[in-house]
């Protein structure tokens, strides 16, 4: 059975797969995206020319897939949770596929302006790793195309235990290996 739209959860924010639908509604109707998963959006949560590109993109990539693969192959929400009322939609994270034939998954991730510095996505993408490395395929995750300049990306990525690998044309390329992401738990 596979884990298609579960939910991850921390103590401070949850982690909600979007499905073909959500992503319509991000494209076309941001507005209704919030009530459709029951939600609100952070004021500052937009999606710019390049993030609307990535959504069609990847609402293609949805529609032929195996609905297996669903959860390897969406954005998941970051909805941080508040004492009351509904969470706030603060960004998204997710890989860009399932592994491959080497056991490698990309993983990719944003949040709005006003949640950066707070530790939130930090949270949100080792959750998801933490989810990854349950599925004995997943055997290591990149992050490529870091911008040299984005110093908080990169202080996140160590803080997931996440090695640097090289550079290329002004950005980084990082990885976790199963062992690497086992040792660390030990």
């Amino acid at each position: 059975m596979p884990d298609q739209f579960i939910e991850l959860q921390t103590a401070r924010l949850r982690l909600i797969p979007l499905s073909v639908d959500h992503l319509k509604l991000c494209q076309n109707a941001r507005e209704d995206l919030a009530p459709a998963l029951n939600i609100e959006l952070a004021e500052d949560f937009f999606f710019d020319d390049v993030i609307l590109r990535a959504i069609r993109l990847k609402i293609g990539k949805l529609e032929r897939l195996d609905p297996a693969a669903h959860d390897w192959a969406t954005y998941w929400m970051i909805v941080i949770e508040r004492e009351s009322g509904p969470g706030i939609g603060a960004g998204m994270v997710g890989f860009k596929g399932a592994p491959n034939s080497a056991g490698s998954v990309e993983i990719g991730y944003g949040i709005a302006p006003s949640f950066r510095n707070r530790g939130f996505m930090t949270e949100a993408a080792q959750t998801l790793i933490d989810w990854a490395f349950t599925h004995s395929e997943c055997q290591n995750i990149t992050a490529t195309n870091v911008l040299r300049s984005n110093k908080a990306s990169q202080r996140a990525l160590e803080k997931m235990g996440m090695e640097r690998t090289g550079t290329a044309n002004g950005t980084l390329s990082w990885v976790l290996t199963r062992a690497e992401y086992e040792a660390g738990r030990a």
